[in-house]
């Protein structure tokens, strides 16, 4: 999947089974976090991006991957909730893939020149184009970094089981 604007071009490719995972968006603290994501979800594949603000990135690489992951919706097991310790910080994940929701309650400060509301930009925009409904929960936060890599590592794990295939449409109503 590919989206270009004037602000950015991304290119976002996710597959469910093994492979090799490349990264690259020139912003190094987001390469690891989409990097974690994708392991923890067990996916495959590849997220390219240029850019001119740091916002723009984040935001469309969510809108991109959002895009991306939409082919994995039919049939799929739906929801998941896990809950992510990373040393002192503690975050619950719940998802259900239906429609657009977030609810981003974690309070963490700037620290080392990174703003942790691209976290919520980036969480929101992927959101809004899978349709997902996406609550991220802070349960005790310490450090910044570690709180933002245990939302992502627990986003991977619901993404990688909420979407993985199910024999039925996973609704009373029989369609997502």
């Amino acid at each position: 999947m590919r989206r270009q604007t004037r602000e950015t071009d991304v290119y976002v490719e996710v597959s469910t089974g093994p492979g090799s995972t490349e990264v690259a968006t020139g912003d190094s603290v987001f390469d690891h976090m989409l990097r974690t994501l994708y392991f923890h979800a067990r996916f495959s594949g590849t997220v390219r991006a240029t850019w001119d603000l740091r916002h723009h990135l984040w935001e469309d690489v969510g809108i991109t991957m959002g895009q991306e992951l939409r082919r994995f919706r039919e049939n799929c097991a739906r929801f998941h909730s896990t809950i992510v310790p990373m040393d002192e910080s503690l975050v619950l994940c719940s998802v259900d893939v239906s429609r657009a929701f977030l609810s981003f309650d974690m309070d963490v400060r700037e620290a080392e020149g990174f703003d942790p509301m691209l976290v919520r930009e980036f969480m929101w925009a992927l959101c809004r184009e899978l349709g997902l409904t996406l609550h991220i929960v802070g349960m005790r936060v310490g450090n910044t970094h570690h709180a933002v890599e245990a939302s992502f590592k627990a986003l991977g794990m619901c993404l990688g089981s909420a979407l993985r295939p199910s024999d039925r449409t996973e609704s009373t109503k029989g369609s997502l």
